[in-house]
């Protein structure tokens, strides 16, 4: 998990669905085909907000050209059956689909890190998460910049550095139950984050010196021009570590 940034403002269409249906109308009737595009552009801007990366497992949700097609949602950090939080765009960010549905680019990743089975065991996300409001979840738009309260090992697996939690004023065990709700385990994600250090070990035997270094790490954990970050982003992260600690403290005022 990395922070993530609280959407400024929500979209003009999903405002207009406030002022037409009322601050307490029900979640279902946004999610209807009357305002589709609406919800549309809300998952939009939550994405474009996180720089194309689920807000939990930092998969890529990017959707270019799939204006019918999804392989992501709106995800209520708080449940929606909380009182008054269903409609607060201050309680939205953008996730996958969980590992509920097959990638719809799968001849161009094989569907990495988006289905496995069983379902129920690699579930992640707010579909492993569903209704629960647990006290101790950590809330990814509340993480510091610096340093990184999680790491990612060298077989994929995500834990809590406890260390790191300490310096920052985190708990390590509100850290822990959030990657057990989260599932961020599920062996699906944990292949998919090995396969992904995997592929930097290899892009790395190619790097000559210092300087090409610098230039690669930025490469992978600054966004493009488009806005957009690399898949994983956590896991490069602690690969490069501590050299990306160095590169990301130039960031701080745009959380990446």
């Amino acid at each position: 998990m990395k922070r993530i940034r609280e959407l400024e403002d929500a979209p003009l269409g999903f405002a207009e669905f406030r002022h037409a249906e009322g601050d307490n109308a029900p979640w279902s009737r946004f999610r209807s085909r009357r305002w589709r595009a609406e919800g549309r552009e809300l998952q939009d801007a939550l994405a474009g907000n996180q720089h194309g990366l689920c807000a939990y497992c930092e998969i890529d949700i990017y959707e270019p050209g799939r204006p019918n097609r999804s392989r992501r949602q709106i995800e209520h950090v708080i449940p929606r059956s909380a009182a008054d939080r269903a409609l607060d765009p201050t309680n939205m960010v953008a996730c996958c689909m969980g590992g509920t549905v097959r990638a719809l680019d799968e001849e161009e990743d094989g569907g990495e890190g988006h289905f496995r089975e069983p379902i129920a065991d690699n579930m992640s996300c707010g579909q492993a998460k569903g209704d629960r409001n647990d006290p101790a979840f950590v809330d990814p738009r509340t993480l510091p910049d610096l340093p990184s309260l999680t790491r990612v090992g060298d077989d994929g697996s995500i834990e809590t550095d406890e260390g790191a939690c300490q310096s920052a004023g985190f708990s390590p065990e509100g850290m822990n139950r959030t990657l057990k709700i989260l599932n961020l385990n599920a062996e699906r994600l944990r292949l998919a984050r090995r396969k992904w250090r995997n592929a930097l070990v290899e892009q790395s035997r190619d790097i000559d010196g210092p300087d090409q270094m610098d230039v690669w790490i930025r490469s992978v954990l600054t966004p493009d021009a488009d806005g957009r970050l690399l898949r994983f982003f956590t896991t490069s992260r602690c690969f490069f570590s501590p050299l990306s600690e160095r590169i990301l403290k130039e960031y701080p005022q745009t959380w990446i």
